[in-house]
């Protein structure tokens, strides 16, 4: 219960839960053992990479903006996971287009109908038409969480993400370093933009 969670959050010496916290997530972060685990350069749309240009600077990372025109594929390909006992729901974009795009939108919808609360989008960076995808994306909702090891992978990825209207305590969040602190407000500056309500 609530109890059991503040004395183990104590135990882990990030101070106990949130008032009304439903969901919460550990973030760690992990040093690479080789120098630029995920390349020297990725091509990014400007208002993602210059939001990100910190986290890219601290991997080793060039960000190069993407030409004007650098459209989507026209058909692209997703697979979802849900994750019910989570109310959650992950696609893993592996393959970009409007078509695959716009049946995202729709499964969204739906599963926000059937009770998923958390939906998040993983897309592999290097692709063309990643600023297309967020764009359509934000107007939904989503915001920015952040690069993943894509597929766990030395290929790196972004994460979108949409939470249905909640309160999000983001002044109560535990981060520990610089780097953390600048991501957090990079999220919570996303969310607040693209927030539905």
């Amino acid at each position: 219960g609530t109890a059991q969670n503040a004395v183990e959050s104590c135990n882990l010496g990030i101070g106990a839960d949130p008032k009304e916290t439903d969901r919460y997530s550990l973030l760690i972060g992990v040093s690479p053992r080789v120098s630029q685990p995920f390349g020297k350069e990725v091509v990014l749309p400007p208002n993602i990479g210059a939001a990100c240009d910190f986290i890219l600077r601290g991997l080793g990372i060039r960000w190069v903006p993407a030409p004007r025109f650098y459209p989507l594929s026209v058909e692209g390909g997703y697979t979802l996971t849900i994750q019910r006992e989570q109310k959650a729901a992950i696609f893993d974009f592996h393959r970009p287009g409007r078509a695959a795009l716009g049946q995202i939108i729709k499964e969204w919808h739906h599963l926000l109908k059937s009770g998923i609360q958390y939906v998040a989008v993983d897309i592999p960076l290097n692709v063309p038409g990643i600023g297309q995808v967020y764009d359509q994306l934000a107007k939904n909702g989503f915001f920015m969480a952040g690069f993943i090891p894509y597929r766990y992978s030395a290929r790196l990825g972004l994460r979108l993400q949409f939470l249905v209207p909640t309160k999000v305590a983001f002044e109560e969040l535990k981060v520990f370093s610089d780097t953390a602190k600048k991501i957090l407000d990079m999220v919570k500056t996303d969310y607040e933009r693209n927030s539905l309500i």
